[in-house]
């Protein structure tokens, strides 16, 4: 089963604002970005804090890219592998992302398809679904969809966004007000800047199907006829 890893530009940005969950939700520029922690205790998190009077509302995003350059045929399925660290009171979704995997910066805040103000579930593209419960001690498998396959086989980087799916991606208020107050979810995770390659996140994935197409190579890069016979009439290639 083939692997990809994410580049070694990986990280998280975050916002935070005093003025309105709004504000904090759409936002366009974080206020910092990390792409050289070896791990975090919250790269996915929505909370807020109340205090004197004053509520303060945060918002982490995860972003991660793969080199998908080599991969012309969608996969026929396809994990996503994020070794868990410290929190896990969140939920997660990962949906399509733009960033193009070049030094994440805070301006890489909403760099996501569907970006709009007032986003929500309705407006993004998902590539997996609600992912409920969290590992702090060994990797955490994210199936991904249709969309996050064919974005594979189409783009030249497939570049995915964690978000926090209870808060973020349904753009739903943490503070619930009266006793129960701020809610709080938070999800760590290790990236590609811990040593080695055994935590860092990456995707395992399974080829896709190949047709016409002898052992995965265009049918334009083999000579019009194999040892006589016309690239046209090959039905099957033995052991496929």
């Amino acid at each position: 089963m083939p692997t990809i890893y994410t580049n070694s530009d990986d990280g998280w940005v975050y916002y935070k604002s005093t003025l309105s969950w709004s504000a904090a939700h759409n936002a366009v520029m974080g206020i910092s970005a990390d792409d050289n922690d070896t791990y975090s205790t919250n790269p996915v998190a929505t909370y807020c804090t109340s205090g004197r009077g004053v509520t303060t509302y945060y918002v982490y995003r995860a972003f991660l890219a793969f080199d998908t350059a080599d991969i012309g045929v969608a996969p026929s399925a396809a994990t996503l592998k994020v070794y868990g660290y410290s929190q896990s009171s969140g939920d997660i979704i990962a949906i399509e992302g733009t960033w193009d995997g070049d030094s994440l910066a805070t301006s890489n805040f909403n760099d996501f398809t569907g970006n709009t103000l007032g986003w929500d579930s309705t407006t993004v593209t998902r590539y997996s679904s609600e992912i409920s419960s969290w590992s702090t001690s060994g990797y955490n498998d994210i199936s991904l969809n249709s969309d996050a396959l064919t974005a594979m086989a189409n783009n030249d980087i497939l570049s995915i966004v964690l978000v926090n799916h209870t808060y973020d991606y349904s753009n739903t208020d943490p503070d619930l007000g009266g006793r129960s107050g701020c809610q709080s979810e938070k999800n760590g995770f290790y990236f590609t800047d811990y040593t080695g390659t055994d935590r860092d996140p990456y995707i395992d994935y399974t080829s896709g199907g190949y047709g016409n197409d002898p052992l995965g190579h265009d049918m334009d890069d083999i000579d019009s006829n194999v040892t006589g016979v016309a690239s046209a009439s090959i039905k099957r290639i033995m052991g496929r």
